[in-house]
Formats: structure tokens, C-alpha cells, sequence
């Protein structure tokens, strides 16, 4: 998982380099968190971002939020690893087996969408995070059907998800036009 995220940075890091002159204004992002349902969210996550002050357009923005949306996703499915042990009884387990596999579709969505938003293909970047939000969404209601309704235990990286899924339809969509 670490490899996957160095190669998705890697392309970021080396536009930082480059286009460090051309930075997107700051008063274009806090436009665009003003867009959004959590503005402050936005811009703790997308504003302070190095490689958003880098960006010279807007689609290095969608680029960086993809990336975190990814990073959430993969930072969750490492919870996951870590309390899966912990889990004894069977409606549990089959809950959490469930979550796993959901951020591993997941994540497998936000880095096709990622490559989609690098292509250019904006329209299909809405269909990549739609199905990559929707398996996070299913994780979520596993933990509300076949039996008593419990806790998420990744409520924060689900939220998290959630969010920063507004913000890339919120870049893209000014992308399309």
C-alpha cells in the first residue's frame, strides 16, 4: 500500500517543482471550499495541501484531492488490518470482512479515478469516485443490517472519504464546465 501512494505522489511532487510559479491563486481555493459542505474541512485537507499551493490549475487540485481521498481509503483499510484480530464473534467478523473488501474496491476506484483525472477524462472521473464513495457506503451499512446496529469502527475514515468525494465532484464538475 505504501508503494501505491509514493507512486501517486511522486507525479505531484514533481509538478510542485515545475509549476511552483504558476500556483493556482489562494483565493481560487477558498472559493472552491466555499463550495463545499464543510468549507473548513476543505480547506485543512486541500488548502494546506503542498502540492494544491503548487498547482497550476484545477486539475492539480482534482490530482490532490484524489490523492487524499486515496490516502483515507488506505489509512482505513490499515485500521482495518489492525483491529480485524480483535473481532471474536461471527457477526463482527463478517461485518469487518465485508469493510475490508469494500476499501479494497475502493481504493482500486479512487486510483482509476486518479489516472482518469491525469488523462483528462473528467467524465469518467465521476463514475470512478461514485463507485469508489458507494463500496465506502456499503461498508458503512453492513454495520446496520443483519442483526443489531452497531458502531462503524471507521466512521473517521469514512467521513473523511465522504468529504473529500464532495470536493473532487465539486473540482471536476468546474472542470467539465
Amino acid at each position: 500500500m505504501a508503494w501505491t501512494r509514493n507512486v501517486m505522489v511522486f507525479p505531484l511532487l514533481l509538478a510542485l517543482l515545475i509549476s511552483s510559479t504558476n500556483a493556482i491563486p489562494e483565493d481560487a481555493i477558498n472559493d472552491l471550499c466555499s463550495e463545499t459542505q464543510d468549507k473548513d474541512f476543505c480547506l485543512k485537507h486541500i488548502g494546506t495541501d503542498p502540492r494544491t499551493k503548487a498547482a497550476a490549475n484545477l486539475n492539480g487540485v482534482l490530482l490532490v484531492a484524489i490523492s487524499q481521498a486515496t490516502n483515507q481509503v488506505i489509512d482505513g483499510s490499515t485500521h482495518i488490518d489492525a483491529i480485524k484480530g480483535g473481532v471474536s464473534d461471527a457477526l463482527g467478523q463478517k461485518r469487518i470482512g465485508v469493510c475490508d473488501s469494500d476499501y479494497e474496491n475502493a481504493h482500486t476506484k479512487f486510483q482509476e479515478a486518479w489516472g482518469k483525472a491525469n488523462e483528462g477524462a473528467f467524465m469518467e472521473v465521476i463514475n470512478f469516485v461514485r463507485d469508489g464513495t458507494n463500496a465506502v457506503i456499503d461498508c458503512i451499512n453492513v454495520y446496520r443490517r443483519d442483526g443489531p446496529t452497531t458502531d462503524n469502527p471507521l466512521g473517521y475514515f469514512n467521513q473523511n472519504v465522504f468529504k473529500l468525494s464532495e470536493i473532487i465532484l465539486v473540482v471536476n464538475n468546474k472542470l467539465i464546465g
